[in-house]
């Protein structure tokens, strides 16, 4: 089940860098992408 969660996490990331969408959340990823 753990493996689950992390899977769906992994995944939204993912989805979310291919549609260009940055989110508040991920405080590296507007350092990384700005």
């Amino acid at each position: 089940m753990a493996k689950s969660k992390n899977h769906t996490a992994h995944n939204q990331s993912y989805k979310a860098h291919k549609n260009g969408i940055k989110k508040p959340r991920r405080h590296r990823n507007t350092s990384t992408k700005g």
